[in-house]
Parts: structure tokens; sequence; C-alpha cells
């Protein structure tokens, strides 16, 4: 199950002994003491419950308003009052057994704590290490809502998606249960066929990672650079890559910022291998040979270090090139041990400038793919600067990735941002009131209720890969792939970034109407999917609102930025006081 930590915060503690256990009206208003909803995974929940202050009755609201639905509160044995645990959603474990998530209250701590209750065999008994709750499957299926609105439920999602989701038939009594390959379908053809869909607060309301991540970096760095913190003594990016925990080995890095711009070894290498093969076998290798995924978005380097002529033989050059994010130039990531790139004198860390004579900084990376997976003999002229003294994080893993065991490694991103551990420490899933009700499982009747083992809280993480768009450079830093969001005062921020190589064409007002364009405001926290090489998922983490241009379903610009970013400003400012 994906760790992950999105308290429950309710505000009141939980009846004590002699509470009159029948819902009642007592007069008093909820206001802001509504205990949070309990979107469970699959929601145990259907009325209010809190207990009111004068006549400590609980109610269930003020004269039959609509007010969002909680967990019900139960007993259970070993822990003080009445209706002491509140229910939260019910899990399959990997071994068969059902888990019910549900939170106690503790008066020691004066708050609610998450609690794991397992199911004895097929009985009616519910057992932690402190407590035993006697809770029939049939009362289960009793208190489940009988009815699900997605437009009410789901108020601040695209309509669009809404309607796509309300084909997939209901799952249970009465509670919604979507599939996530049905989800990320529906996403994915929205994506592509209207530009980008916006999550509204989705990453706060979700409590993300990828927010929480990028703060906890900035905390933990306390001003120092990323360099400092993974590997001051680093020359090149072969030694960075070799020397920061593996659990961000996957991460990208702005790599142009990070190599510098006209960097020169002291010492140029140049290596020249002629071997040519028969026409046979470079077909018969062309059909075997192992794509090249990924590449490192660059700008141009002039300098020119290393000239290396290869020939395929029997294998294909076993290297890859990999992306930061999506359009042009390609550094290598990886040369396999002893194989045909090794030896011709390749290292992790080369930018490629030139194939043959054509100067490649400034091409499309699937055409670098093409080049490279060609059947004749290639050269490469290859740059091999020196990192420069600060590098920057573009994005990294998600966090279940970064987190990870590493056996054998000493350090892990945990021990690097120790307050991570307050996030991701923990073993129970919760559902925040904001948080979208998505939930994965199949089962018709109460008796089978079980769910995806990855919830979904974290959906565009488990489901699409997410890229974690990360830190912005410092104040004066000139404009990159990792590109400053100017606050008023020009100020830049830190914030999710994402940028390409390409300026946005001339006459862009006019641009901007075609049918094959379309932007999105996304606001602070704000999610937004779309389908670049494949479907992403990335949060705005900035203070300040931004646009994102899409020309079909490939990204153009996010980040309003350069000469359009006022008009862009002005334009988000209409478009979200429609």
């Amino acid at each position: 199950m994906l760790q992950s930590g999105v308290p429950l915060a309710r505000r009141v503690p939980p009846p004590g002994p002699g509470t009159c256990k029948n819902l009642g009206f007592c007069g008093h208003p909820l206001d802001d003491k509504l205990p949070h909803k309990v979107c469970g995974i699959l929601a145990l929940s259907g009325f209010l419950a809190r207990p009111s202050g004068r006549c400590r009755m609980r109610c269930d609201g003020d004269g039959g308003k609509e007010r969002p639905w909680v967990a019900p509160v139960v007993q259970a044995t070993g822990a003080p009052g009445e209706g002491n645990v509140a229910l939260g959603a019910i899990q399959q474990a990997a071994d068969g057994s059902s888990i019910l998530h549900g939170q106690v209250y503790d008066e020691d701590a004066e708050g609610w704590r998450p609690v794991l209750l397992k199911r004895v065999g097929t009985s009616s008994t519910w057992q932690s290490k402190d407590l035993t709750l006697e809770l029939p499957l049939e009362k289960i299926a009793k208190i489940l809502p009988s009815q699900v609105d997605l437009k009410k439920e789901l108020p601040c999602w695209p309509s669009a998606l809404r309607k796509s989701l309300e084909a997939w038939p209901l799952k249970g009594p009465g509670t919604v249960i979507l599939d996530p390959h049905f989800f990320t379908q529906r996403a994915a053809a929205l994506a592509l066929l209207g530009g980008p869909v916006v999550f509204p607060g989705a990453a706060n309301a979700m409590g993300l990672s990828s927010t929480r991540c990028i703060q906890s970096l900035n905390k933990q760095l306390s001003g120092r650079h990323l360099r400092s913190l993974f590997c001051s003594e680093a020359g090149n990016l072969e030694e960075l890559l070799a020397s920061i925990p593996a659990s961000l080995r996957s991460a990208h890095f702005d790599v142009a910022a990070a190599l510098g711009r006209g960097m020169a070894s002291e010492d140029p290498v140049v290596v020249q291998l002629h071997v040519r093969c028969p026409k046979s076998k470079q077909r018969k290798l062309k059909c075997d040979a192992k794509p090249l995924r990924n590449c490192y978005c660059l700008k141009s380097f002039q300098t020119l270090i290393t000239l290396v002529e290869f020939s395929i033989e029997a294998k294909p050059l076993e290297l890859q090139c990999e992306s930061a994010s999506w359009t042009c130039g390609a550094v290598l990531r990886h040369v396999a041990p002893g194989g045909e790139a090794e030896r011709a004198g390749c290292r992790v860390g080369d930018v490629i400038i030139k194939i043959g004579d054509l100067d490649v900084t400034q091409i499309p990376f699937d055409d670098i793919q093409d080049q490279l997976e060609g059947p004749d003999s290639i050269t490469l002229t290859l740059s091999r600067p020196k990192l420069a003294d600060k590098i920057y994080l573009r994005e990294v893993p998600a966090s279940d990735d970064a987190l990870s065991s590493l056996s054998g490694t000493p350090l892990t991103l945990q021990d690097l941002v120790p307050s991570l551990g307050e996030s991701f420490g923990t073993n129970y899933v919760y559902f925040s009131e904001q948080t979208p009700m998505l939930f994965a499982g199949d089962g018709g009747t109460a008796s089978h209720l079980h769910i995806d083992r990855k919830p979904l809280l974290q959906f565009c993480h488990v489901l699409h890969g997410t890229k974690v768009f990360c830190v912005a450079p410092p104040e004066g830093r000139a404009p990159g792939p990792v590109v400053p969001w100017a606050e008023p005062g020009g100020r830049p921020a830190h914030e999710a970034v994402l940028s390409t190589d390409t300026d946005l064409p001339k006459g862009a007002s006019e641009w901007l109407q075609r049918e094959d364009v379309s932007l999105a405001v996304v606001r602070p926290s704000d999610v937004l999917l779309f389908l670049g090489h494949s479907l992403h998922a990335g949060c705005n983490g900035a203070s300040e609102l931004c646009v994102a241009v899409f020309h079909g379903a490939q990204p153009v610009s996010y980040m309003a930025q350069g000469v359009f970013g006022p008009a862009y400003q002005a334009l988000a400012k209409r478009m979200l006081a429609r």
C-alpha cells in the first residue's frame, strides 16, 4: 500500500459517557466545529455527528440543511468513552484479509489518531493491538450512503470529466467505486481532445507529497545549494549521479544550468573508431536494437570536447539519452560497461553536440533518436563540461519511489530531509474533506468489498508517473529550463516550473485563438493533467497563478514567461473573472 499521511483533523472530542446515542437536534449551528469529512476508499458514512457543547447530544445539523457527511462513530472495547472510533474505509490486504481504517480519540493528546483494525477470519470482530470492535458487514452496508451525486461530491472537477465518469456503473450498495484504468482512459481522452484538464486546488486538497517535498527540501537546504547537500565534490554530471542517493538518481536536474555554458575541459579527448559491418547485420541489428528512451532538454553548447565515431556491429550502441523536458538536445545518462559506446570513449554526462556534421543542440530528441538508431556508422561530437557551482533540481520521482528502502545504500532522501518522515512515515491512508471521491474497487455486495492496493489519494502519482516540477532558481539567474515566476516587486518565487525551449510564435494573440491551441489558468495548488509523450500530471506550487499553453496535446509553455508574461497575467485574470 502506498504510504501517505493526510490526517483527518477532527476538531471535537467524541461524546463522553452518558451522551445520548440517538440523533437529535439541539439548535446549535455547526459553524466551524464541523469535523472533517471522511472520504474513505470505501466510505462508511451517511450522517453528521458531533457532540453539542450545550446538551452534549449528537446532532445532525441545523434543521435539515445539507451538510458534509462524516463517518459514523461506533463503540470499541479498549478506548475511552462511547462512540469512540470513527469509521473510515475497508481495505482488502494483500494476504486476503480485510482491514478497517478508522480513527480513535486520544485523550492524552486531545486529538484523533489513526487506527487499523483487522477482521478476525470471517467473523464480525475487528481487532487492533488495543481495540476490539464488533461490526457486522450487514451494518456496514446499512450505513453506506444510499446514493451519490458526482456533481455534488465533485463540485470542482471539470464537468466534462464528471460526465465521462458518470457512465461507469456504481458498484456496491450505492457507493461510487471507480476503476482507475477507466478514469485514466477518460482523462487521457479529454486531455488529447480538449487540451489540459485542471483540478482546482487538488494539490492541497489531496495533500499531495509534491508540494510538501519541495517545501521540505527548501527548508532543509536553509539557503544552501542542492550541490552542497548532495555532493559538493562532484566535478561532472557522472560523478554527481554516482554520489547522490539512489532514490534520486531517476530525478531530473536542470542540465543546462548544471553543466554551464562554454566550460571547456582542460584536456580535450578525441577518440575515433572505424568499424563497418555487412548490410545484413545492420538491418538485423536495427530490428533488435533497444529503443533509447528519455532525454535531457538542453540549450546550445558551443564547446566541442570529444570526437567519437561509432559503427553498429552485432549489438546496439548501448547508451541511453534522457530528457528533462520536451524538445531539444540530448545528454548521455547511461553508458553500458564494456559496450560499443564506452569503448569509443563515451561517458555519462556527455552532451551530444553533433551527429556527423549536423548540429543537434536545437533538434527535437525524436529526430536524435532516429539518427542514433540508424543502420550506418555515426560520428558523435560530444561536450564534457564541468558542473557549475550550483545545480537545480527540476523534477523528482514520486514519493513512494523516493522514500523506498535502499539496500546497501546508507543515505536515502528521507535521511536528507528528515521532515519528510512526518508526512510519509505512516501506514494509514485518510482523505480530507476536500478530497475528490475517487475510489478503486470491484465488489457488487457488502460481503465482497475491496479496493485497489494503491489508494488514489495521490492518483496522479500512482497512475500517471507524475513529474514533480521543482524549485525556482535564485534572483538574477537568466531564464532557462527552470524559469522563475516573478512575484509583485520582481522577487522570484519557489514554485512548480516547467518550460520549453521554443518561444511562442509572433502574433501571439491571433495564434492563441486557433482551435488547436488551448490555455489553462493554473492557480496555486491546482493540478494540471495533460498529454505529452504520455499522460502527465503536475501541480502549481507557486504563490501566483500561471497560464499553461498547449498546441494540441503538446505543452508549449508552462508558466507565463518572457515578453508575453504580463499579457498572460492579464489574460488569466480576465478568464478567472468570467
